[in-house]
């Protein structure tokens, strides 16, 4: 009998410390936020938003926070950055709506030990009221010939009391930019990019300045297409802002030489150090480049991935990089 009692005790002994050691396992830190989205009503764009959102662990361990990745134009505090099982922090965050018009929806992301959810995405929605209403607000100018003249026409209006822009200044010297008043509240812009063009995918902004200097400008962004000997697909590298999308860790470029030379990648550039490339080649003439690590950090306004090639008449390639909010 008393072994048989010795051997039950043994038993009950393993399954406590198994017990144990699960509720071990399960132990950990657990984010959560009351209200992530907050809804503004209607505003100008030389405005500011701001918002005080509240951070709490629900789990039982100590929930520590890592980078916050901004949306552009954004800010944010967090007031502590280690919280203890049930306590509670606040973050504060301020949003520009310089540039920006109609429905309104970006986030910021705040990363954090939490293993089920290491990044808590915190919204502002809401409506922009622009000081200028730009038609298109951006302006793509494809052509098949170098020797071409592309040309667009973009169509201001301001908001009643907001005076016309004075002056429309092109960010790079391949575009020219005019300015011709329309009446007291609109006016048009006419672009053009003179010969010869520059092969590939290039871009730049239109800057509209105001007469009172306090007044932040208007950018309108432009996109000048042209055909080279060696094309890439896609023409422009898109980057999703979202950490939490794993897709958006890896991108592939696919390199051909339109007139069927064969070629070969003498190196690739990228904006940020922590990207990697690896280049992979399918045939004499097509090349495969697989771009990862993009998650690991944002490209500066205006990046590029430059892939320097012995092509004799397309030494190197410039492919824009843009990212999406």
């Amino acid at each position: 009998m008393n072994r048989l009692l010795q051997i039950e005790n043994r038993i009950i002994f393993a399954l406590c410390c198994l017990l144990v050691s699960v509720l071990s396992a399960f132990a950990a830190p657990r984010v959560s936020c009351e209200n992530a989205r907050h809804t503004f009503d209607t505003m100008d764009d030389d405005m500011k938003v701001a918002h005080t959102f509240t951070l709490r662990n629900t789990g039982d361990e100590p929930l520590v926070f890592g980078d916050v990745r901004l949306c552009c134009g954004g800010t944010a505090v967090i007031a502590d950055t280690t919280l203890a099982p049930g306590a509670a922090t606040t973050i504060a965050t301020v949003l520009s709506l310089q540039g920006r018009s109609g429905p309104l929806d970006k986030s910021f992301y705040v990363a954090s030990n939490d293993p089920l959810r290491p990044f808590t995405r915190l919204r502002f929605t809401g409506r922009v009221n622009p000081k200028l209403t730009v038609s298109p607000a951006s302006v793509t100018l494809r052509t098949a010939n170098a020797d071409d003249e592309p040309s667009a026409m973009i169509s201001v209006r301001a908001r009643p009391g907001i005076p016309l822009p004075a002056d429309a200044v092109p960010d790079a010297q391949w575009l020219r930019a005019s300015l011709s008043r329309t009446d007291a509240t609109s006016m048009q812009i006419t672009i053009t990019v003179p010969p010869p063009l520059r092969k590939g995918v290039s871009r730049t902004t239109v800057r509209l300045s105001f007469p009172d200097a306090s007044q932040a400008p208007v950018e309108i962004p432009v996109t000048l297409a042209v055909p080279q000997e060696v094309t890439a697909l896609p023409a422009e590298l898109v980057l999703s802002h979202d950490p939490t999308d794993a897709s958006a860790d890896t991108r592939h470029i696919l390199l051909r030489s339109s007139d069927g030379k064969p070629f070969r990648i003498v190196r690739v550039e990228s904006p940020h150090d922590a990207w990697r490339a690896e280049s992979q080649q399918s045939a004499p003439d097509i090349w495969r480049i697989k771009m990862t690590n993009l998650l690991s950090g944002m490209p500066p306004t205006d990046a590029e991935v430059r892939v320097v090639t012995d092509h004799p008449d397309c030494p190197e390639i410039a492919i824009p990089v843009n990212t999406t909010e």
